[in-house]
């Protein structure tokens, strides 16, 4: 059974926090530059592993952007899958990356006030992009629309081991079409105002979903494997009581979620799962009470067939 300690703030956006106020800074890193303006062919590959964030290729056109994200982290051996992947950012002017660094500081603060202005100057200060969290072995791909510009990606495993580095991505020209197209039958999730999952019963275990954020603050979607039979109620019940100890609802299995997503923002996410039940849940800190979000109720049980 993996530890997961919500009470503490000690998931994995926990972990990409600490690691960016830990004082060692965030180094740009080079990636190669394999792709022109006009010359893009099928998806970016970002790979995850211990070696480091790397792209296929640096530079793309601006519109349509599919990003397939692969961990090549090997398995701990503990029986507990390794998690990798890669979230992706763009700053808003005058913001920096050591505005940025500060507001991460204030996001995982103990005092909720703290906290709370961490989130809200996150939302201002950038405009995050999603990718994804995955298991050793899988990919999950992300499509959106992009405009041009700069945009950064950190590696999640990379964070809590060390140094931050990030890897930039240069989007270029002007946009191609408005809108990323949806089939009436994809199964849709949206982060709502209440800081809630409006989802179906049921996602694919194998597919593509649309996923939007309809709030006003960034949210994430991890999706962990629970026990069959697991219900919102218990949940919530286990979070009521400060999320202390096993609840003996999570199980092992492979994982997979995405990253961080700004409010407006959507994107499709394709992926390939076993079929099961899994638990959808948001760590960020409220930017008004500073509370994590699941703690508020930020989290559902569905099923993937």
């Amino acid at each position: 059974m993996r530890t997961r300690t919500t009470a503490h703030h000690a998931g994995r956006w926990t972990t990409l926090a600490i690691a960016l106020l830990t004082g060692l800074g965030m180094v740009e890193a080079s990636a190669p530059a394999t792709a022109q303006q006009g010359q893009d062919h099928g998806p970016i590959v970002v790979r995850s592993s211990a070696e480091g964030l790397t792209l296929s290729r640096s530079v793309t056109h601006a519109g349509k952007v599919t990003i397939a994200v692969k961990s090549l982290y090997e398995d701990t051996g503990d029986g507990h899958p390794a998690a990798g992947g890669a979230i992706m950012f763009k700053l808003r002017p005058p913001a920096t990356l050591a505005t940025l660094r500060a507001d991460f500081k204030d996001e995982v603060s103990d005092d909720d006030k703290v906290a709370a202005r961490g989130t809200r100057n996150l939302t201002r200060h950038a405009r995050f992009y999603g990718l994804a969290e995955i298991t050793h072995k899988k990919t999950v791909t992300v499509t959106q629309m992009l405009s041009a510009g700069t945009y950064y990606l950190i590696d999640n495993l990379e964070l809590a081991q060390g140094t931050p580095h990030l890897v930039p991505l240069t989007v270029v020209g002007t946009a191609r079409g408005h809108n990323v197209k949806e089939s009436h039958r994809q199964a849709t999730v949206t982060m709502t105002a209440h800081d809630r999952y409006a989802v179906p019963r049921s996602l694919p275990a194998k597919g593509t979903i649309s996923v939007r954020n309809r709030s006003n603050t960034p949210h994430f979607m991890q999706m962990w494997p629970v026990l069959p039979g697991t219900t919102d109620e218990t949940v919530q019940a286990w979070l009521d009581h400060g999320a202390r100890g096993d609840p003996g609802f999570f199980v092992n299995g492979p994982t997979t979620g995405l990253n961080l997503l700004s409010p407006r923002q959507r994107a499709q996410m394709t992926y390939d799962m076993p079929a099961g039940s899994y638990l959808l849940l948001c760590e960020l800190r409220d930017a008004k009470t500073g509370k994590p979000h699941v703690f508020m109720g930020m989290h559902k049980v569905v099923t993937l067939r």
